[in-house]
């Protein structure tokens, strides 16, 4: 991506006040290095705040989640219903969202742009509860901050039983970044190899819900619960 020298500076001097500091600090990162992007940029996330206090007024969200790279078009109302009962919401008063229109091309970041904004949007608006995506964008996320560690909601007898299908981040990674480095950078390593690996999602290879719309019949989906959901209950549930 290109940019002034200036930009780059102010990065690197962002960088360095990260070092050293856990998982959860990077989306602070996250969040300022997407802010110095176009006006354009800004002009999205004014319209995206307009739809989601649209979509938030018309009933009472109580759990709002993004399918990314689902493979499918679109979610149809009986897959939402379902999730929704599993959840305990009535459907009158409360309701469900999981959106599943955005795509992230991994081989072309500079694409991305507008999926970026609409997910730091959601994130700083305590609004997005959990993500579901293909492997490769969640490890891009993860390694972003984007999620929060799940022995914050899990207890070690669940995780434990869950242990196979765990996906985890290496914080120390993040951690010891360079200072002359201007992006986050990541190396997808084993659990074995991992210097302080945190779990931040659950792998879905045998769920119910996704086999039945046929989402991610191709890709292996993981999901996590967003470290700024103010809906973890229910994440952690649908995650279940």
């Amino acid at each position: 991506m290109a940019a002034g020298n200036g930009i780059r500076d102010e990065i690197k001097e962002q960088r360095k006040s990260l070092k050293g500091k856990g998982i959860r600090a990077h989306l602070d990162y996250f969040f300022y290095y997407y802010k110095i992007h176009t006006i354009a940029a800004i002009i999205v996330i004014i319209f995206a705040v307009w739809f989601i206090h649209d979509a938030m007024n018309s009933s009472d969200v109580s759990f709002y989640a993004v399918a990314i790279n689902s493979g499918i078009s679109q979610f149809d109302d009986s897959f939402t219903d379902e999730v929704s009962a599993y959840l305990g919401l009535d459907g009158d008063n409360y309701s469900c969202n999981i959106d599943n229109s955005l795509t992230f091309d991994n081989e072309n970041m500079n694409a991305n742009l507008a999926v970026q904004q609409r997910i730091i949007t959601l994130s700083a608006a305590n609004s997005l509860d959990a993500l579901l995506s293909d492997r490769d964008t969640f490890l891009y996320y993860a390694s972003s901050g984007l999620f929060a560690d799940l022995t914050d909601y899990f207890t070690k007898d669940e995780l434990e039983s869950l242990s196979d299908r765990i996906f985890y981040i290496d914080s120390s990674q993040l951690e010891n970044q360079s200072d002359t480095d201007s992006e986050i950078s990541y190396n997808d390593i084993p659990y074995e190899e991992m210097g302080n690996p945190v779990p931040v999602g659950i792998i879905c290879p045998d769920s119910s819900f996704l086999k039945k719309v046929g989402a991610y019949s191709s890709s292996e989906a993981i999901v996590g619960i967003c470290y700024t959901s103010h809906h973890s209950d229910y994440a952690k549930k649908f995650i279940e």
